[in-house]
């Protein structure tokens, strides 16, 4: 009997250490790492050749400036001049400058809204302005060129500064403009007569005005200041540009003359506009011309 206890004990002691106890590790096997607490499967594991360690992962390229994004098609250019209307010009002139002429190019000039401050950033350095036209794709040239030489005009001035940038541009490239610049300049030769209607029209806009403190021109009001008059016009304009022009009610001593350059102004406005359209082939040229022709709110009294 007591025989048979001890061969029970010796056999639960048997089960005990195969079933419980851990085995303890062979004397030469390395202690494995410890968990890593951030969670990641792979932290802890020994760098090899082909698996890198997670720690010298490349950051993520930086995003590209918005001037300098490639346009992939024709259906993303005017998104692009779209998102490029809202920087700040001081933006617009200094960080996207001449390049985005050039990249804008390829696809169609840049509206003079987006191209006048590049230009006049760029003239503070004439030669390497001159050397950048030169040296641009022509249609880029050509723009920047137009552009620096309407710009010089005021409205109520002669031409003599527009003349005097087109004999700049001329002796600066001397033989070698392309056809594209030769254009432009030759083209300008066009623009006085167009420029002195455009002073014209801002004359006749300050004479319909009860006060024209603050206009293009001065002038001496139909209507003095001062006197009673009631007012009310009626207006349309498309992208900035007169269409229609009526006096619908006016009460005053000079309600006939007043309705009378009112219809005189719309005349030769709309005159105006067409034949800038039909003399002048190059967008800058039209485009800056129709901009001076943007006048002050018709206001009642």
């Amino acid at each position: 009997m007591r025989g048979f206890q001890l061969l029970s004990v010796a056999l639960l002691g048997a089960l005990f250490l195969g079933c419980g106890a851990p085995a303890a590790p062979p004397p030469d096997a390395p202690m494995p790492s410890a968990p890593d607490p951030s969670g990641d499967p792979a932290a802890g594991e020994p760098a090899t050749a082909d698996s890198p360690p997670s720690d010298t992962a490349s950051a993520p390229p930086k995003r590209l400036h918005l001037c300098d994004r490639p346009i992939d098609g024709a259906g993303e250019v005017w998104p692009r001049i779209e998102a490029l209307s809202v920087l700040p010009r001081d933006e617009l002139a200094e960080r996207c400058g001449l390049p985005l002429v050039t990249s804008m190019s390829s696809w169609r000039e840049l509206p003079v809204t987006l191209l006048a401050p590049i230009v006049e950033h760029a003239v503070k350095d004439r030669p390497a302005l001159v050397k950048w036209v030169a040296e641009a794709p022509p249609r880029a040239g050509a723009q920047v060129v137009a552009l620096d030489v309407a710009r010089r005009w005021k409205i109520g001035e002669g031409t003599a500064a527009v003349d005097a940038g087109i004999k700049e541009w001329k002796q600066a490239l001397g033989d070698g403009p392309s056809k594209e610049i030769q254009s432009v300049l030759d083209e300008a030769d066009k623009l006085g007569p167009l420029l002195e209607r455009i002073t014209e029209i801002h004359k006749l806009r300050c004479l319909l005005e009860v006060n024209a403190l603050g206009f293009a021109v001065k002038c001496k009001p139909i209507h003095p200041q001062g006197r009673q008059i009631v007012l009310s016009w009626r207006t349309a304009t498309r992208d900035g540009l007169l269409e229609q022009l009526d006096l619908t009610e006016c009460k005053g001593r000079s309600c006939k003359k007043l309705k009378k350059t009112a219809a005189k102004l719309l005349e030769k406005y709309l005159a105006l506009v067409a034949d800038i359209d039909k003399q002048l082939k190059s967008e800058i040229y039209q485009e800056q011309l129709k901009q001076w022709l943007i006048l002050p709110e018709f206001r009642g009294s």
